[in-house]
């Protein structure tokens, strides 16, 4: 109880002001496969922030939606839409997990271009990025400190095949981490370059990036 009355004030302390209408997005981006056009509405806008929350302990899938949302807002340039995103979710305590995203210190349109060839890459054979696990991942490989009980992705991989029928056969019989479709395309390499630059973002305030394969 304690958790959601905490999460309730953090959203009514950043949901200051009146809210903001959807930003009716369409942004077009040349890509690996060429032009590629971006269209869709980002809402849950305040004039300070676009404000996500998730009662439950963030994810990485709730983390790279928000950021990719983030950086296509960015990328838009719209004078009526905030330049921040707030996500915010529960901890295993009564304290707030809160994850600013402000603005890049690189061209947002840059990592939109890489989440786009990595979607096209994504339509012909299976990625070795799996967010929850990716994002996990790449959060202890950037941790200051060294961790007592580090994930083991190979062990976390294999608990999800035998729960999930539909990914083991996806990914026929490999281990994510051996998975390796396209030269570089592997589960380190991807779940650094696709998380790298949001988590510095949370951690310093700026990420410096990191190129995808």
């Amino acid at each position: 109880m304690k958790q959601t009355e905490s999460l309730a004030l953090r959203i009514l302390a950043e949901q200051e002001g009146a809210r903001l209408d959807p930003l009716e997005l369409d942004l077009t981006l040349e890509t690996a496969r060429g032009p590629t056009r971006l269209c869709g509405t980002i809402d849950d806008l305040w004039p300070n922030a676009r404000v996500v929350y998730s009662l439950w302990p963030l994810s990485g899938a709730a983390v790279l939606s928000a950021w990719i949302r983030h950086l296509a807002m960015l990328a838009f340039k719209s004078p009526c839409s905030p330049r921040r995103t707030v996500l915010l979710g529960t901890k295993y305590s009564t304290d707030v997990d809160a994850f600013p995203l402000g603005e890049t210190a690189t061209d947002p349109r840059t990592y939109l271009r890489e989440m786009i060839d990595l979607y096209w890459i994504g339509n012909e054979t299976p990625l070795p990025l799996v967010p929850d696990l990716s994002y996990r991942y790449a959060d202890e490989q950037l941790a200051s400190r060294k961790l007592k009980s580090p994930m083991d992705p190979r062990a976390e991989w294999e608990k999800r095949c035998q729960r999930d029928l539909v990914l083991a056969t996806a990914f026929r019989g490999s281990n994510l981490l051996d998975w390796e479709p396209l030269p570089g395309v592997t589960f380190d390499a991807l779940s650094l370059g696709v998380f790298k630059p949001v988590l510095e973002m949370k951690q310093k305030g700026q990420p410096r990036g990191l190129p995808l394969p």
